[in-house]
């Protein structure tokens, strides 16, 4: 069996490398890394080193971004523009699709799962994040600053909601009560990583550049892991260190601050704000 990944953030990352682990152990495997996410493209010599995946090619996924942008400008009707970008996928993508027997989509509503999607490709899909799969309306409205990709959500199903997605891999303990989905197969990156041996454990720590030792201190640390509100138009970057410093405030007293942005954080000030502490 051969298999391809295709991963666009870092979180699509490690969800592609906890399952290789997980359930592909002995699979050769191939890794498509869009380079939309600037990280991927930095990190791309250290994962293909890393040894799990038998290849890490990276797809030049932000040119075709950038055109469906410009036809956007253009008033470009959105299925032309769909059509136009498919043509751009197929010319751009550096495998061929025909050689892999499965492909799992981390995630599936950018440009390769239109493709995928159009050309009715059978896929397995992850969910976006922990536990999103349940909650559309959060999905969409992360969605409404791509136009395109917005306008084509009731066209072409995303998050596994199209028939040529077999399976949608999410964390069931963590949807909405009651949610229900013939598709999902349950997918904890937390369970997953709790359960990983020593050995497979020190694999991702060294698969992410991390040492997994902390700093030595003696004293209690505490861990915030940012999110891109700013970035995403949420709210203000003012406002999203003043909701850190009052978290850190409230619930963070006599503790030493450690700091992990997210990715797409690249405005925070976090050195700036907690200091030393």
């Amino acid at each position: 069996t051969m298999i391809l990944y295709y991963a666009l953030t870092t979180y699509h990352i490690q969800c592609c490398v906890l399952h290789k682990l997980k359930y592909k152990p002995n699979e050769k495997a191939v890794m498509l890394l869009s380079d939309i996410h600037k990280n991927s493209v930095a990190f791309q010599k250290k994962y293909k080193d890393s040894g799990i995946f038998d290849n890490v090619i990276l797809f030049e996924e932000s040119t075709i971004n950038n055109a469906v942008r410009q036809r956007e400008k253009k008033h470009t009707p959105i299925k032309q523009n769909l059509h136009k970008t498919l043509k751009d996928v197929k010319q751009a993508l550096p495998v061929d699709i025909n050689s892999y027997d499965e492909i799992y989509l981390c995630p599936d509503h950018f440009h390769f799962g239109w493709y995928i999607i159009s050309k009715h490709i059978k896929y397995h899909c992850f969910e976006e994040g922990c536990g999103v799969l349940s909650n559309n309306e959060f999905m969409l409205s992360n969605m409404k600053r791509n136009k395109t990709q917005y306008e084509l959500m009731n066209v072409l199903g995303y998050f596994g909601n199209n028939k040529s997605c077999v399976e949608i891999l999410a964390d069931k303990e963590s949807q909405a009560d009651g949610y229900e989905n013939p598709k999902m197969s349950d997918f904890s990156v937390k369970r997953i990583i709790q359960n990983l041996s020593e050995t497979e454990l020190k694999t991702v720590f060294g698969f992410f550049g991390v040492s997994g030792k902390t700093d030595g201190r003696n004293q209690k640390l505490s861990l915030i892991l940012t999110q891109h509100m700013a970035n995403l138009g949420i709210m203000s970057l003012d406002n999203q260190h003043k909701l850190y410093t009052l978290f850190a405030d409230y619930f963070l007293e006599d503790t030493h601050i450690a700091v992990k942005p997210h990715p797409d954080d690249i405005a925070g000030r976090y050195k700036e704000l907690f200091g030393d502490n």
